[in-house]
């Protein structure tokens, strides 16, 4: 592809008369160089750019003449900076003739330089790059450009004609869809003369009869502005069944859906979206025959920051081999979460999910803990309280280990205390009154005993049958 502007840097030399010359000046990059002689060809594009300062090796005047310079041309000669430049702008051949001289005494010697600039237009390709078709209706495109005289089009590489085929001559396409789906056409354009050459690719969808051809999802959020335009392959007659969402902040203007979503527009617990299913139906008359297509369209709803609930918490699970803990919960609607397992130890969980597989925690020392869950979002945080009994807290075998006996007797305490609780629960819930600390107590005992293994309580009934 050639670009829109390039700076053409001259490696120049003037052919010496007797004892003046124009000296060569060198440039980094140059691929259009001047020989040492006293003409040269440039060839450029338009919006190129040139610029060049000659130089002498005894000191003289430089001017410059002819059709290159403007306003006939395109270039200027800064006598200040001896400096020739300007951009091409319209096609054409334009002649600049540099002229050294110089003067001492009444010695004077002149030499001259003539430069042809050759500028030819950019090859530019006008025609849209996509287009739409209908199955069963003639459809044409003809490949509009401009360029230099000798530009020439390739013949183009077709996927999927379809019933579409290419005039060299008209350089157009034309012919009769027979199914849905995308064709594509590539072609090159290329000029000799200028050296350039461009690619060109159109890519036609075509559509069965008339089509919706708007995307079938958008979105927007709770309090906010929302707006989808319905667009048809042909002009067509837009309506909308919107029944369900009429309430909701949002009405129909064809071709057009717009508003601002209300409260009950999405759920405010996770994930925080609702999605509502609407129909577009589009009816137009192609081809001489009644045509009507409808769209199944979703629109996803967020909800705004401050309806945003809690989160959950919940499916809390452990298993326990010695003091090695696996914590598994479910959790929804939070961004973050963290555990504190109750030893001083607390641990950050960037993806709340990850939980649901578990977390492993190994304590130093038996015992029962008291584990915390929360749960983090915009809302606020959750908390969900875990009590974790770890082998060793049953006293092992008969009391040998320091602190067994006492181990034993917590253990007994706790398995009493669950025991009373549920029995006050019960007691509670029987009566007219309190049903609500009674259920609460019946809970909270039923935890407490779940807690325990019943592995230790055998070993806390050993150990007080032996004493």
């Amino acid at each position: 592809m050639h670009k829109s502007t390039r700076t053409y840097a001259l490696l120049a030399a003037f052919m010496m008369i007797g004892m003046i010359a124009l000296i060569p000046v060198a440039a980094d990059g140059d691929d259009h160089a001047l020989g040492a002689n006293d003409t040269a060809t440039i060839s450029m594009l338009t919006g190129d750019s040139f610029s060049y300062a000659p130089a002498t090796n005894l000191p003289s005047t430089i001017s410059a003449s002819g059709s290159g310079l403007a306003p006939s041309g395109f270039l200027t000669w800064n006598s200040v900076t001896g400096t020739l430049s300007g951009t091409a702008g319209a096609p054409g051949t334009f002649t600049v003739i540099l002229t050294a001289t110089w003067i001492s005494g009444n010695l004077q010697q002149q030499t001259t330089q003539t430069i042809t600039f050759n500028v030819y237009a950019q090859i530019t390709v006008s025609s849209a790059t996509s287009a739409a078709a209908l199955v069963g209706v003639p459809f044409s495109y003809t490949l509009s450009f401009t360029g230099p005289a000798d530009t020439a089009v390739s013949s183009p590489t077709v996927t999927n004609a379809n019933g579409l085929s290419w005039n060299a001559g008209m350089t157009s396409i034309s012919g009769t869809p027979v199914a849905t789906g995308i064709t594509t056409f590539a072609w090159t354009l290329s000029s000799a003369t200028s050296g350039q050459s461009v690619n060109f690719l159109l890519t036609i969808a075509t559509y069965s009869d008339l089509a919706i051809t708007s995307p079938a999802t958008s979105s927007g959020y709770v309090g906010g502005s929302y707006h989808h335009t319905v667009t048809t392959s042909e002009a067509a007659t837009i309506t909308a069944d919107i029944s369900s969402i009429s309430e909701l902040g949002v009405s129909w203007s064809s071709p057009s859906l717009s508003g601002t979503w209300s409260y009950a527009a999405a759920s405010t617990t996770s994930p925080f979206y609702t999605d509502h299913v609407i129909t577009f139906t589009a009816s137009a008359t192609v081809s001489g025959v009644p045509t009507t297509v409808n769209q199944t369209h979703t629109i996803r709803v967020f909800a705004a920051l401050e309806y945003i609930t809690l989160p959950t918490i919940g499916n809390v699970t452990t298993s326990i081999s010695g003091t090695i803990v696996n914590l598994m919960a479910d959790i929804t609607g939070a961004m973050s979460a963290w555990v504190d397992w109750g030893d001083g130890t607390t641990v950050a969980v960037d993806n709340p999910e990850d939980l649901s597989t578990g977390l492993q925690h190994d304590y130093a020392e038996g015992g029962l803990y008291m584990a915390t869950i929360g749960a983090v979002n915009a809302a606020g945080t959750t908390q969900h309280i875990v009590m974790l009994a770890t082998e060793g807290i049953g006293g092992g075998d008969g009391g040998e280990e320091p602190g067994a006996e006492d181990d034993g007797r917590t253990s007994l305490l706790f398995l009493l205390m669950g025991i009373l609780m549920i029995i006050i629960g019960l007691i509670l819930l029987a009566g007219t009154d309190h049903k609500g600390l009674g259920a609460l107590l019946i809970v909270i005992g039923a935890l407490v005993l779940i807690q325990l293994y019943v592995y230790d309580f055998v070993d806390v009934i050993i150990t007080y049958w032996r004493d």
